[in-house]
């Protein structure tokens, strides 16, 4: 079947809306997926993979310059948000309540959790009550043992670093996936969402008020 029998428009994409080169879809088209179009159905794919809309339309090949504008408007499509569904109930234990969980685990992890402090103050870290979703929140954990000093001063020393996923990149996502934040699109800098623009509004009133002029 031709791009036109896939809803492929020349027009949209002699405007940019489109990439000139369309992916191949994926083999082996699944129930959830036989309304869709090559297209939408790899959208859903790709979405799945970090539930970033942007990201899976720049994936599935749409231009890049209205990735944001795009998936916005596939993720309204009654069709594709019922595929998202379907395509979520086959995959074993993965629904959209645990990829929210999962990522509010990230999200707001806090570093207290994983620390206490002795008498004096000075903190250590405490693993023994970490719970399943604190732990979910952990990246990267490294354990180095080593002597420092020499002859009777020589002493073994376990050093323990931790290092927490990235808070603000599932912030993000989560909102994203709750339908927080709208993609708008901004001419300078390309895509971004609601909260820049709201931190974009802070730094320029900052600016107007420690404005002599």
């Amino acid at each position: 079947m031709g791009r036109e029998g896939h809803g492929w428009d020349k027009g949209l994409a002699a405007h940019g809306r489109y990439d000139m080169t369309e992916p191949s879809a994926p083999v082996g088209r699944p129930e959830w997926a036989t309304e869709l179009t090559d297209r939408q159905w790899m959208f859903v794919e790709e979405y799945l993979i970090d539930l970033n809309g942007t990201q899976a339309a720049i994936r599935a090949g749409y231009a890049e310059s209205g990735a944001a504008v795009e998936a916005s408007r596939l993720l309204r499509n009654a069709k594709i948000a019922s595929a998202v569904d379907s395509a979520l109930a086959e995959r074993p234990g993965v629904t959209r309540a645990r990829i929210v969980e999962e990522l509010a685990s990230i999200a707001f992890a806090n570093m207290q959790d994983y620390m206490q402090s002795n008498d004096q103050g000075d903190p250590y870290l405490d693993f023994s009550d970490l719970t399943r979703e604190q732990a979910a929140a952990l990246a990267e954990v490294t354990v180095e043992d080593f002597t420092d000093g020499r002859g009777e001063d020589a002493r073994n020393v376990r050093r323990v670093k931790f290092k927490l996923s990235d808070k603000q990149g599932a912030l993000e996502k989560l909102g994203k996936a709750l339908s927080m934040f709208k993609d708008r699109v901004d001419v300078n800098h390309g895509m971004t969402n609601d909260l820049a623009a709201f931190m974009e509004r802070i730094a320029t009133n900052g600016r107007r008020v420690h404005d002599p002029g």
